[in-house]
């Protein structure tokens, strides 16, 4: 993190990890970050830690648990935790350890802060997966960020393409780029509103379009 400070003068404003301990230690280094937990690990840890304890009760547990982790009052949250607390003794304590942390978990508090609407580490452990696959020890910075990049850049098409247009427009933009990199010239940034553009306008008739 101080690396990070040093290289760009900046410090991410919020910062999303799993339940580590050490990782908690280093942001409490740094008060001005917001420290906040990926939903997908707390669930798993409940799984790990509560399932046995709860045996045929720990359905009904999970689906009260998040009914409580969803609440958007922090008054609604406060009295549906401590049902939780009342029903289930048997993993009080556990869950008295999660209330210690609870703004960092509980959407009551973190939709307070700005998220983009994430609320897991998923996004990027899928960027580390992509990496893995891409490149290899050999590979440079360069190819690591060309497969980021084409990665984002076919994601960002399927969102608003057919499947049958999508793989189109990318073998467009493959060709596109063979014939850019022949003739020395690498085009920085793909002009992906046309691409969509004649995507979605490619079976009309030209002449029946009045307004784009």
């Amino acid at each position: 993190m101080q690396q990070l400070e040093e290289a760009t003068g900046i410090l991410p404003k919020v910062l999303m990890t799993d339940e580590d301990l050490l990782m908690k230690h280093v942001v409490n280094n740094f008060p001005n970050i917001t420290h906040l937990f990926c939903l997908y690990y707390l669930g798993q840890n409940i799984l790990k830690n509560l399932r046995s304890k709860l045996g045929n009760q720990y359905t009904e547990f999970i689906q009260n648990f998040y009914l409580a982790c969803n609440s958007l009052s922090e008054d609604i949250f406060e009295a549906r935790f401590t049902n939780l607390l009342n029903k289930y003794p048997t993993v009080s304590s556990y869950l008295q350890q999660l209330s210690f942390i609870k703004k960092s978990w509980a959407c009551a508090y973190t939709s307070k802060i700005f998220t983009g609407g994430i609320q897991s580490t998923q996004r990027v452990e899928s960027l580390n997966n992509l990496i893995k696959t891409a490149v290899n020890s050999i590979s440079t910075l360069m190819e690591v960020m060309e497969a980021i990049h084409q990665h984002l850049e076919f994601k960002q098409i399927d969102k608003y393409l057919t499947s049958n247009l999508a793989a189109e427009q990318q073998k467009q933009i493959v060709e596109s780029t063979d014939v850019e990199y022949n003739n020395d010239f690498i085009e920085n940034i793909y002009d992906t509103s046309q691409s969509y553009l004649l995507a979605l306008i490619s079976e009309n008739e030209y002449s029946t379009i009045q307004e784009v």
